[in-house]
């Protein structure tokens, strides 16, 4: 062979000196070239061997998991094998989470990731993430045997033809480096030189195809694990910002709409947009289902594949979070399973006679209830049954977690509450996590925005993933109301959960009393107050004097004028007081009054609000020349009276409903969050007596925080606004989601879970 390889190299120096031919590559060129392609053919091969194998054996695993997946998913849930086998076909099915025999950065994080899913409150078997530990141990011991079958070395006849190969190449036409290293390993094992190297690679195709079969089901697992995880966690409903039906939108009724004036138009045009908006975006959503979520979860796989460190992989993952809450809610749920498997704690009989410094053979069991939970030490094994400092910290740290009174003294709400059990806690623990899951709040689309937590009677300001503020709040009420169309009980009161955007915060705001609240509320005020007036006139006008009896005119009965200690002439009851309200007799008091003034009397001018068929008086529509006296005597102005699309507000000032400030973010329920000049209700620890919408506590120091983050916060100028009584809205530059929200369960500052008062009964519909 030597003897070959000293011929080779003669005949070419000799054909170069001649001069017989163009110039080629000269051994002295070649040899470096040679010796470095014969460090890197085994490993090349192999690895060409064992990736040809891979890829194979992604898109065997792949299919699989297509038609035994189509089985096993839930209604309306998407096929995850589909979207592998199209994000790895662009890839030529090149593995990303397995090489070798060991995890990347990304598959090493993903794995991690779906053998805690059931921290989520997932099915963990569904995952199957301890399939992929077994099949890492299988594929370390067949790396073993892969590693017995050694390494490709090329021998003298298999470098004899390399350099022959080289030499007959030109200089200008290849490449003396490792980019030419593939296409001279293809052609040696193209010719019978390299029948030994062939020989070997059999043997290491056989166990690569092994290897890779293994690689392909970790792969496999691991992809479609992922994707179910970030559908299940973030990828599941149609965000809803802006989208919620209004139901009391009486002004945008086909048959009305168009009526209003351009200068009064502006409020019910955005209602009308509204409503279109949500039309469109049921119709996607009923069109696409969960294909409007498809390229977000195949994004997520993307990434991960993408990602070649673990602190990239993991902080891709952590996004898939809702928030930091519902990361401490993990853990907390963690936390109480544990409780749970341990055996939970017993009930307790309730003692109202406990408190510090007592001694009661209750308090034994109290202090192990209360350590079981961690709020009493966990160091203290002797426990006694005197109410020590321990426990009375325990008790008010309980108090406060709870919603309580806190002044560590057990009564009736606290006992109930400890022997709620440890299992009912978890579940509302996962309960509430669902709730995240499905919101619309996400930290890591907007750095700044607002959440309203309704059980929690709180307003939060997130920025950054941190709470810049937090402030009281006054929800709406749970009173349950008749509908008059239906006929049945509602609770019209209750504060809707919506996502929308701040766009303003206004200063010195009117209050436009809702069509609802108008009706209900502030019509029977005014009704009532001109009921009065209208009783004091007819008593005034033909009351007082004796009045001749007159044809069609019953005995006296004893009229309302006489039990407001007015002598009422003897003749029939000029107004009654029945179910339907104040009543005027129209022909009696028109004989009356055409007997004592000898002229028939002008009703309309009169009681203009009387209608003269029942005598009832009806203030639904405001006669403009005739503004019923209650509306400035209480601060009301009506607007646009007489018209179908008249409204009445509040005058702006210190006693206007809505206080200083409104914060508002347009929606279709009309709810906001406002000032208001009753600061009482904010010390009480449940907090539901608005009509709908949100009083805060601190509302001042909120619109200053929203529009110094908007870089538009001027002191001088707001203190000017408020001294003045100067209505005056001012629009964020930058929008600031707002999200109100239903969580029974929050976790505090310290990561502890806080219980919260089901105020509308929604766990219990869960």
């Amino acid at each position: 062979m030597r003897k070959r390889l000293l011929a080779l190299v003669f005949s070419t120096l000799l054909t170069t000196t001649l001069g017989c031919e163009e110039p080629k590559i000269t051994p002295e060129q070649a040899q470096p070239f040679v010796a470095q392609w014969a460090e890197q053919i085994g490993p090349a091969i192999k690895e060409k061997a064992s990736s040809a194998a891979a890829s194979e054996s992604l898109k065997t695993s792949l299919s699989a998991a297509i038609a035994s997946e189509s089985k096993a998913l839930k209604r309306a849930e998407p096929s995850y094998a589909t979207f592998a086998q199209e994000i790895y076909g662009a890839r030529k099915f090149k593995m990303g989470f397995i090489k070798g025999t060991t995890l990347t950065p990304g598959g090493e994080e993903v794995l991690k990731l779906l053998e805690r899913v059931d921290q989520d409150g997932f099915d963990a078997r569904i995952y199957d993430a301890a399939s992929v530990r077994k099949d890492l141990e299988e594929l370390a011991g067949l790396s073993q045997e892969y590693q017995r079958l050694g390494e490709f070395s090329p021998g003298d006849a298999e470098r004899a033809f390399v350099l022959e190969s080289v030499l007959q190449k030109k200089p200008d036409a290849f490449a003396l480096d490792a980019s030419s290293n593939e296409a001279m390993n293809d052609a040696l094992l193209a010719n019978d030189a390299g029948d030994e190297l062939k020989a070997q690679l059999d043997s290491f195709q056989e166990t690569s195809k092994k290897m890779a079969h293994v690689q392909a089901r970790i792969e496999t697992t691991l992809a479609i694990g992922l994707m179910r995880y970030a559908r299940n966690m973030r990828f599941n409903h149609h965000k809803d910002i802006f989208v919620h039906p209004r139901h009391d939108d009486y002004y945008n009724d086909y048959e009305i709409r168009g009526k209003r004036p351009a200068d009064a138009l502006g409020a019910y045009e955005a209602g009308g947009r509204w409503r279109n908006a949500i039309f469109t975006a049921q119709a996607i959503a009923k069109q696409k289902g969960d294909a409007v979520h498809t390229p977000h979860i195949k994004a997520t796989l993307t990434t991960l594949l993408d990602t070649t460190d673990q602190k990239g992989a993991a902080s891709a993952l952590a996004k898939l979070s809702p928030s930091p809450q519902y990361d401490a809610l993990r853990k907390e749920l963690v936390r109480y399973r544990e409780i749970e498997a341990r055996g939970g704690w017993e009930k307790i009989s309730a003692q109202k006679s406990v408190k510090k410094g007592s001694r009661h053979a209750v308090v034994k069991q109290l202090k192990k209830r209360m350590q079981l939970e961690g709020y009493y030490p966990a160091d203290k094994t002797e426990l006694t049954d005197l109410f020590d400092a321990d426990l009375d910290d325990a008790v008010r740290a309980y108090q406060r977690t709870h919603q309580m009174d806190v002044d560590g003294k057990p009564d009736k709400s606290f006992w109930r509450s400890i022997n709620v059990s440890a299992k009912e806690r978890k579940e509302q623990i996962a309960l509430n996590m669902e709730r995240w899951r499905t919101s619309n709040v996400n930290h890591h689309e907007d750095p700044t925005y607002v959440i309203v937590n309704i059980p929690d009677f709180h307003a939060e300001i997130w920025k950054d993933q941190a709470l810049a503020k937090r402030m009281r709040v006054v929800v709406g009420n749970n009173d349950r109301e008749r509908n008059d169309e239906s006929g049945k009980l509602e609770h019209p009161n209750r504060t809707p959960k919506i996502s929308a955007y701040i766009d303003r915060v206004i200063y010195n705001p009117f209050w436009n009393i809702t069509p609802r609240i108008r009706e209900n509320e502030t019509l029977v005020d005014v009704r009532k107050d001109l009921e009065k007036r209208y009783q004091d006139k007819v008593d005034r006008l033909v009351g007082t004097p004796a009045a001749p009896a007159s044809p069609g005119i019953a005995a006296p009965e004893g009229g309302l004028g006489n039990v407001l200690g007015i002598k009422q002439a003897p003749a029939a009851k000029l107004y009654t007081k029945s179910s339907d309200g104040w009543r005027l007799n129209v022909a009696a008091f028109s004989a009356a009054y055409q007997a004592k003034t000898g002229a028939a009397p002008d009703l309309a001018t009169l009681f203009p609000y009387v209608v003269p068929e029942t005598g009832l008086v009806d203030v639904s529509t405001t006669k403009p020349d005739n503004i019923p006296p209650w509306y400035a005597a209480n601060g009301y102005e009506v607007m646009f009276p007489g018209k179908s699309w008249e409204y009445v507000r509040q005058l702006n000032g210190n006693d206007n409903s809505l206080g200083r400030v409104k914060i508002i973010f347009p929606n279709l329920h009309d709810v906001y969050l406002h000032d208001t000049p009753h600061k009482g209700l904010f010390g009480r620890e449940i907090r539901a007596f608005s009509h709908g919408c949100m009083r805060m506590h601190e509302p001042l120091d909120f619109a200053a925080w929203l529009l110094e983050n908007d870089g538009q916060y001027d002191e001088s100028t707001i203190k000017g606004y408020l001294a003045d009584i100067t209505y005056m809205p001012i629009f964020l530059k930058r929008k600031v989601p707002v999200h109100v929200e239903y969580f029974t369960v929050r976790p505090d500052k310290e990561g502890r879970a806080n219980f919260l008062i089901d105020i509308y009964s929604y766990d219990d519909k869960s």
